[in-house]
């Protein structure tokens, strides 16, 4: 049974098609001039941004996949007015993002198919006071803090359809939370470790979120600190190679990169042993990402057992176990790297 949420997504973008969108063409492009007015005064609104999504549908998992054209971004002028011209062979979905006013639609769909090439097409939105939930991230380098522009953004709820953003010239890119649920995000770019993050929005208003990438950088070590085998235990489960994967589209997108990666224990029990144990814990992450298609001579597998522990907790001394776990982590040293 299609969950009631999906359901009345379809219905409402049925009801946007049939309201706004006699916006049928075949031509290369088409223009949309566009008002953006307070629905109860019919009072211009101006300063609303504008987003663009390129529509993909995927019947199979019932979903939408928006794929966010920065290109096509537009504020309304002081008139409320905006105008986009749009490639007359794809279907496309709007949204209106203000902090104090909201679209009872949430978003504006169109797809073309009986237009003259260069047609123009008038469109109206009444928006009513309310406020909204919305993300302004921004995406920078954590070292130089430089803004990050076209890093592919990748936000998915439960309920909702699957956004694929792109950071605009300034590194930002914007979300309306339309279902106040969990979103699961992921914010890749090449020459740059992926960022995995989940977030929710609780309260209304613009919530302003700064995501830092670590730069692919030779000599660059990064931890993963979420990625824990068992005592004794060297074997990669369904959980832990889920935590893999942004290793594996770190390298498949950056083929020229070459790791090391190094299995860390901490001092508890026999010197030797955690050695040996970490050698294999290393070896089966390689072997993870060779089966994965990752060429051998990219990886590099180095067992450090506890002979590089970050804190104070070696062999005779009293620790919690928190501080232990602290030592225990893999690492994936970037060992060479040819930027093109």
């Amino acid at each position: 049974m299609i969950n009631e949420r999906i359901f009345f997504l379809l219905i409402l973008m049925a009801c946007c098609f049939s309201k706004s969108t006699a916006l049928f063409a075949q031509s290369n492009s088409y223009k949309i001039i566009g008002t953006v007015f307070y629905e109860k005064n019919g009072r211009p609104l101006r300063e609303v941004l504008i987003n663009c999504y390129r529509t993909h549908r995927d019947t199979s998992q019932q979903k939408l996949r928006l794929e966010y054209l920065p290109e096509y971004q537009s504020t309304t002028d002081k008139e409320g007015s905006f105008t986009l011209t749009l490639d007359g062979t794809q279907e496309y979905m709007l949204t209106f993002l203000s902090e104090k006013y909201t679209y009872s639609n949430n978003f504006l769909s169109f797809k073309p198919i009986n237009i003259s090439e260069g047609q123009a097409m008038q469109v109206s939105v009444g928006m009513y006071k309310g406020e909204n939930k919305i993300l302004k991230g921004k995406i920078i380098d954590q070292y130089t803090q430089k803004p990050i522009s076209k890093a592919q953004v990748y936000l998915q709820g439960e309920h909702t359809p699957i956004y694929w953003l792109s950071s605009n010239t300034k590194g930002q890119f914007y979300f309306q939370d339309q279902f106040a649920e969990k979103y699961n995000l992921r914010i890749s770019k090449p020459y740059y470790f992926q960022l995995r993050e989940s977030f929710s929005l609780e309260k209304k208003g613009v919530h302003t979120q700064v995501f830092p990438l670590l730069p692919v950088r030779i000599g660059e070590e990064y931890y993963m600190r979420s990625f824990f085998f068992n005592i004794n235990d060297f074997s990669i489960d369904e959980a832990r190679a889920q935590e893999l994967f942004f290793l594996l589209e770190m390298l498949i997108n950056n083929p020229s990169v070459s790791v090391e990666i190094g299995s860390h224990t901490d001092a508890r029990g026999d010197d030797e042993y955690n050695m040996m144990i970490s050698q294999k814990r290393a070896n089966v992450i390689v072997d993870f990402l060779v089966n994965k298609g990752i060429d051998p001579g990219r990886l590099r597998s180095v067992g450090y057992g506890e002979s590089k522990l970050l804190n104070h907790c070696e062999n005779g001394v009293m620790c919690s176990n928190k501080e232990h776990l602290e030592n225990r982590r893999i690492s994936v040293k970037i060992i060479d790297f040819d930027e093109e």
